[in-house]
């Protein structure tokens, strides 16, 4: 009996520590591969345009599209914080970035390559179509890993493995975002955003906190990325 029960505890932490290490996304979980914010904004400059008008200067207010790369709308929190600077910002829509239909990893780097294009243009002409001036599009990357403390020699006991918080949980995050004229598919301005976290579980519990944590940070960076955004804006709106 106590071999048996030795080895279901085993499985048990193999199980638990299979969830440790270290790993990489995007600010969303579909931004991955050449299906990044870096290689749509580049994706803007593919084509080598001669006759290159200069930017125009942005004038507040503005009707403004927003997307975020992986997702089929961005967060509501960041349209929301947008929608109540009606000096900077008289309307706001949702656009899709989303899209599965790429092979992220496969080696015809350069057909990728041209379906983001493609799908940047796409969007600069419903964009267009719907009315407004500029697209905000943003996207990121989010590093999480975890791993144990000195407190892990009580997982040895199965009550300690669901208390004691054995288990180290760290998360970095970047995020960025270019405001982009939807006319000239131009860049006129580019925003950033870092954040940290740490938390600690029992083994037990280490998959939902790991998971915690890192929709905190998501979160966190997509507040700060709007706040720089609106920074910006009344920069040129003359109000700081």
């Amino acid at each position: 009996m106590k071999m048996k029960r030795f080895i279901k505890m085993m499985l048990f932490f193999a199980v638990a520590f299979t969830l440790a290490g270290c790993y990489s996304t995007g600010l969303s979980l579909r931004e991955k591969g050449s299906f990044n914010y870096s290689n749509f904004i580049y994706g803007l400059y593919n084509r080598n345009d001669s006759k290159a008008e200069a930017i125009k200067k942005v004038k507040t207010p503005i009707k403004l599209a927003v997307a975020q790369v992986g997702e089929n709308t961005p967060p509501d929190i960041m349209v929301k914080m947008l929608e109540k600077e009606g000096y900077l910002v008289s309307e706001v829509m949702a656009l899709p970035a989303g899209g599965n239909d790429i092979d992220y990893y496969n080696n015809e780097r350069k057909s990728g390559s041209q379906e983001i294009e493609n799908r940047m243009d796409k969007m600069r002409r419903l964009a267009k179509d719907l009315g407004t001036d500029y697209i905000f599009l943003f996207g990121g990357s989010s590093d999480i890993g975890t791993s144990s403390n000195w407190l892990g020699f009580f997982d040895i006991t199965i009550v300690g493995a669901f208390v004691i918080p054995s288990q180290k949980i760290t998360a970095e995050g970047r995020a960025a975002g270019a405001l982009v004229e939807v006319e000239s598919g131009k860049v006129v301005l580019t925003v950033n955003s870092e954040d940290s976290k740490t938390a600690y579980a029992s083994s037990a519990n280490l998959s939902g906190q790991h998971d915690a944590v890192l929709i905190s940070m998501r979160n966190d960076l997509v507040d700060r990325l709007s706040k720089e955004l609106i920074k910006k804006l009344s920069f040129y709106s003359g109000d700081i």
